[in-house]
């Protein structure tokens, strides 16, 4: 008996390490992960009127782009957990207008 309640504990220990390495890779060393990183940190020099040839320069190719009336919008990945979007917007000149997030979110953060 008591070796089975032994054998139930190593087991349920076991499973708790690879959820919580499963967790921990995921928010820090997944390829995601690195690349969300990256960008927030290049985001920091995406500055008010650069042109969007610049910031691909500084981002590399958005993840995805939207367009609306407000302009054309380019979204980066973050790093899986953060609650954040990385968004970068232009107006009709292909000019940054919007930068998501600001400057004071970014220091926020902790990634």
């Amino acid at each position: 008996m008591k070796k089975y309640l032994v054998i139930i504990l190593l087991v349920f220990i076991g499973f708790s390490l690879a959820f919580i390495g499963q967790v921990l890779y995921e928010s820090k060393f997944s390829p995601d992960a690195v690349i969300g990183k990256m960008n927030l940190q290049n985001l920091e020099h995406v500055r008010f009127g650069m042109d969007s040839i610049l910031v691909k320069e500084i981002l590399g190719a958005p993840d995805n782009r939207n367009r609306n009336d407000q302009g054309i919008f380019f979204d980066y990945k973050v790093p899986p957990g953060l609650s954040v979007y990385c968004t970068i917007g232009f107006d009709s000149d292909g000019k940054v207008i919007f930068i998501n997030p600001n400057r004071k979110e970014l220091k926020d953060l902790n990634f």
